[in-house]
């Protein structure tokens, strides 16, 4: 009897270790692809390139490129043996190469948590519908993993914390598709990559709409609405500026619910960093430049300055910005530890061989767009990030010439 007890307890002990173990195997199963994406990982899209801490990411010829910063290597994103890498076309609309784009529009594209991710639109979905696509980083195993629908014209697309953000703008009305609305509809398309659930933000309605810029925090969705309040004709002589307004928004999906942070006349949004949302507030004196806390709406007033642009970028401790002078601009950091603001080199004259805009701030590098002085073609490149703080502005690497053929 004692030997049939002491079975049945290694049976059981047995079946609880097995249930542990698949149990264990299912929770990391679960669990995996929402570790996948670092909140601290950054991509920045701008237009038709997406900068990395190693490179930019590009379309050209219906093809994705990645050059590479560190060798200035140009990769097609495709590693098929004796494969020609002919993109997508008109006359080859179904390619077999790897890093071709299946789509006629691309409206956002980034390596992001070691996986290549785009969206696109397509002659299936129609011109109300947009795909969204994950691949390996060599344009292999690609699949479509969501769908947006009701969305016309992407932009200002943006990758944050796990999330492709998708903001969109419906120019023309679905029952008339030749017909453009008076007051167009703008919203936001947030795709957890991960999951690969869609969620829409409330739409807003006005003249001359726009999403500017949308972010994520803490799993709500936050974004920019610009608009203007009254209609404007083009042989009307209208103070735009009296009657363009800004409004930043927070949607929480869980509670479906939607507040307003802050919103008015004279504001100019500047970006959106972690918990913290920047925008620059106009005075009869001086710019107020504001940064506002997301989670419970504070608004602190960092500085004040004079004739402040809209370039703008977070660097840790550090904010990047620039104002206008004579002819040029001068870029200028401010320390919120601090509390310092002081300039970065010399001014800059825009008709100058130097002059030069930023199109991103990444680990140790500054990107940047300029006029390359050797051959006279527009370039993206790069300052290290110590060059730039030290106005070493002439220490430029050259990275990628957009127009070439």
């Amino acid at each position: 009897m004692e030997q049939n007890h002491q079975y049945w307890k290694w049976i059981v002990t047995g079946l609880t270790v097995a249930l542990i173990v698949v149990f264990v195997l299912i929770i990391s199963y679960l669990l995996k692809p929402f570790t996948q994406f670092s909140p601290n990982e950054k991509v920045v899209p701008v237009f038709h390139q997406t900068f990395h801490k190693d490179g930019i990411l590009f379309e050209k010829n219906g093809l994705l490129h990645f050059i590479d910063a560190k060798s200035g290597k140009d990769i097609v994103l495709c590693d098929k043996p004796n494969c020609l890498h002919e993109g997508w076309s008109i006359n080859n609309p179904q390619p077999t190469c790897n890093a071709a784009i299946d789509g006629n529009f691309m409206d956002g594209y980034a390596i992001y948590g070691d996986q290549l991710f785009f969206t696109a639109q397509t002659d299936r979905g129609g011109v109300f519908s947009k795909e969204v696509y994950k691949a390996d980083i060599n344009g292999t195993n690609r699949k479509q993993i969501a769908e947006l629908t009701n969305v016309q014209f992407g932009g200002n697309v943006s990758f944050v914390d796990g999330f492709l953000l998708f903001p969109y703008i419906n120019q023309n009305d679905p029952d008339s598709p030749d017909v453009d609305m008076e007051q167009p509809i703008v919203g936001v398309a947030a795709v957890n990559l991960s999951t690969h659930a869609v969620t829409y933000t409330p739409t807003k309605k006005g003249y001359n709409p726009s999403i500017w810029r949308a972010h994520v925090y803490e799993g709500k969705i936050y974004y920019t609405y610009t608009y203007l309040d009254i209609k404007t004709n083009e042989d009307e002589t209208v103070d735009v500026q009296q009657h363009f307004f800004v409004e930043v928004y927070c949607y929480d999906p869980a509670t479906e619910t939607e507040t307003k942070l802050i919103g008015g006349n004279g504001l100019t949004f500047l970006g959106y960093d972690g918990s913290y949302a920047y925008l620059v507030e106009q005075t009869e004196k001086r710019d107020r430049i504001i940064q506002m806390n997301l989670v419970n709406g504070e608004k602190t007033v960092l500085f004040e300055e004079d004739n402040m642009r809209a370039s703008f970028f977070v660097d840790g401790d550090n904010l990047i910005y620039s104002i206008d002078v004579e002819n040029g601009l001068q870029w200028k950091l401010f320390d919120t530890k601090t509390q310092i603001s002081q300039a970065i080199g010399d001014a800059i004259q825009f008709d100058a061989s130097d002059s030069f805009i930023i199109d991103a701030v990444i680990e140790d590098k500054v990107y940047i767009s300029y006029t390359d002085s050797a051959n006279g073609e527009f370039c993206n490149g790069y300052l290290s990030k110590q060059d730039f703080y030290d106005g070493q502005f002439d220490k430029r690497v050259p990275l990628l010439y957009p127009n070439e053929e």
